[in-house]
């Protein structure tokens, strides 16, 4: 919070959970719980009036199998997600994309354990994609898709441009891999 405030940044919200609470809190509020072997960050921030969301984890030694197939399936999952991200998806739509493609990775079910994202802005979470959201997406609109699994979350906000989308949260050096062309942020093992 402090380093974006050095950079003009209002930080709106600050969610942080250890190892003990990573399978069960999803938007978990920061305690003096030790962090344990991992740690998910999470962090709204808004400048000049307009939001950005993102989640990054941290690991403090490595990962399991486990752990590294379920960011693995989200990765999967999200890419489903960005892909359909275009001028014209509605966010009914959207939230059914997450849907099948939970199911298709061996998740169903979890899509009703957290809220999908959706569309910000002016609010960090301007409307949030449901079964029944009708907002429909168009050029210039940001969107914050948030997939998670018990122990594991991705979420950075995006620019729809007329080409493809523009990740406004991408932290230069922060490891990533490439999923459909798309660099997206991996887990930061700091031993």
């Amino acid at each position: 919070a402090r380093a974006m405030w050095k950079r003009g940044l209002h930080p709106t919200l600050t969610l942080v959970a250890g190892e003990s609470r990573l399978k069960t809190q999803r938007h978990p509020f920061p305690t003096s719980s030790p962090l344990g072997g991992r740690a998910m960050l999470v962090y709204c921030a808004r400048r000049q009036g307009l939001y950005a969301n993102l989640t990054r984890f941290v690991y403090f030694r490595k990962p399991t199998s486990e752990e590294g197939k379920l960011h693995d399936d989200l990765f999967l999952i999200e890419e489903r997600i960005l892909a359909a991200s275009r001028k014209g998806l509605s966010l009914d739509d959207g939230y059914w994309v997450l849907e099948k493609a939970y199911a298709d990775f061996g998740h169903a079910g979890e899509i009703v354990r957290h809220h999908q994202g959706g569309t910000c802005g002016y609010l960090s979470r301007e409307t949030v994609a449901t079964p029944t959201t009708i907002e429909t997406l168009d050029v210039n609109m940001a969107v914050a898709w948030n997939p998670s699994l018990a122990g594991a979350k991705l979420e950075d906000t995006f620019v729809i441009r007329e080409n493809g989308l523009e990740n406004l949260t991408e932290i230069q050096g922060w490891p990533s891999v490439k999923v459909d062309g798309l660099p997206r942020p991996s887990y930061f093992i700091k031993e």
